[in-house]
């Protein structure tokens, strides 16, 4: 065991635990002697014993008009070890209400940043498109934008429709009298051309299976799902990326409404 790690573990500097030896060793001294046994600087370890006086490691006398250091009573290290041990449970005791403290910061500097939220495999999913409509509901979203890939291939051998993940969520939104604006990215092997539904029904039925993607707009909300043999969700809740998204789906829908007339 290291006395002079020890002692700076209780918050004496490295000279200030050497000091505090020396004493211990000697007795009462004066700082002239004690710096010559340190083979310190006698300014250097006069500041020494000071300080140690002020943290209540040493005590001091005087004698003739010269200060003498001493120790009063070796269990003063003991004392601070459990003043040490009180201080420790308090803090921990407080860090909680600390940390909330200066989280109140981090919110204010990242206000604006997106906040994003992830969605991974069956019951992942399916909590996405609970989460999806509870968002709808809570914001008195009468409309939720929709854009989905629809290619033959995305069926697959093994095909999974979106109702397998969704499950009842469209139904119960269309029972809310929330309706769905939906541009469907159709093809065979590649997503060739857009077409535009606005039947919930419609979404039951769409591939749900081999990199099969939809997009969800509601509010400042966008959910993604991307269909693989683990499927994966985000949320993202920027209100800037929603804006940008909801003026490129309009535009879509003009390229759309173009192409038959």
């Amino acid at each position: 065991m290291n006395i002079h790690i020890f002692l700076q573990k209780l918050g004496c500097t490295e000279t200030e635990s050497k000091v505090f030896e020396h004493v211990y060793a000697w007795w009462s001294r004066p700082a002239s002697y004690i710096a010559k046994q340190c083979w310190e600087e006698r300014t250097k370890v006069y500041k020494a014993l000071e300080k140690l006086v002020k943290k209540g490691f040493l005590a001091k006398t005087r004698r003739g008009g010269v200060a003498y250091y001493y120790v009063e009573d070796i269990s003063v290290l003991q004392r601070k070890v459990q003043q040490k041990l009180s201080w420790a449970s308090a803090l921990e005791k407080d860090l909680p209400e600390v940390l909330e403290h200066f989280t109140q910061y981090d919110e204010k500097r990242y206000s604006f940043a997106p906040k994003i939220s992830l969605f991974d495999g069956m019951s992942g999913i399916e909590n996405l498109y609970d989460d999806l409509y509870a968002t709808t509901i809570d914001k008195w979203r009468w409309v939720i934008t929709v854009i989905a890939s629809n290619t033959l291939d995305m069926y697959g051998t093994a095909p999974k429709s979106l109702q397998d993940y969704a499950q009842d969520t469209f139904q119960r939104l269309k029972k809310k009298q929330v309706y769905t604006d939906i541009l469907l990215a159709n093809g065979i092997s590649l997503m060739e051309y857009l077409s535009r539904s606005t039947s919930m029904e419609e979404l039951f039925e769409l591939p749900a299976w081999n990199s099969a993607v939809n997009f969800y707009l509601v509010w400042s909300h966008l959910y993604i799902v991307l269909f693989e043999q683990v499927p994966f969700g985000l949320k993202i809740s920027s209100k800037a990326v929603t804006t940008m998204l909801h003026f490129l789906f309009e535009q879509l829908k003009v390229v759309e409404e173009k192409k038959w007339k």
